[in-house]
């Protein structure tokens, strides 16, 4: 948008994660079989569509560590070399993401228990849910994801207990 008020606008992305541009929504689907061929069929825009196509610069796996309104530049930490810069801006926009609240529960951190939000999420999921061990599941929370998720699993022949903290699942108000 902003581009559009002024063509000479340069643009630089910092993402933290190994994706940008993707759909999220499809995860179940990936996970059910439904989308096959791995994370990547999920990706919507690539890096590279972004330079070409609208002149931004994504840099993927860069993590914006500190910002210094002062002198109009943040410091990134590039996980993939092991380095940390500053990068300067004229204009910053901050999109931090959300995190899912997660209960303090004893074992909420155990390699058993996955969220599904980024598609490196996905990654883990379906890792696990190959092993041929896994024949149960608990999706802990009844909305259209939650739903979804618990589609997936029972597509994947696994047994399925849904929980759901209100008085009926898919509660939208």
């Amino acid at each position: 948008n902003a581009r559009r008020l002024d063509q000479s606008l340069e643009g630089v992305a910092l993402e933290k994660g190994s994706w940008t541009s993707y759909s999220a929504c499809g995860i179940p689907y990936l996970v059910s079989g439904a989308v096959t061929g791995g994370v990547e069929r999920l990706v919507a825009r690539a890096p590279q569509a972004f330079r070409d196509d609208h002149r931004i610069d994504v840099r993927l796996r860069h993590e914006v560590t500190a910002v210094d309104l002062d002198a109009g530049r943040v410091e990134v930490r590039n996980h993939e070399h092991g380095r940390t810069f500053w990068l300067g801006f004229d204009h910053l926009h901050l999109g931090t993401g959300a995190r899912p609240l997660r209960p303090d529960l004893p074992g909420i951190d155990l390699p058993s228990v996955h969220g599904v939000q980024t598609l490196g999420d996905a990654q883990h999921l379906l890792a696990h849910a190959a092993d041929r061990s896994c024949s149960r599941v608990v999706v802990v929370g009844g909305g259209y994801i939650g739903l979804e998720m618990a589609e997936a699993f029972v597509t994947r022949g696994m047994a399925v207990t849904l929980v759901e903290g209100s008085d009926h699942v898919m509660r939208t108000r």
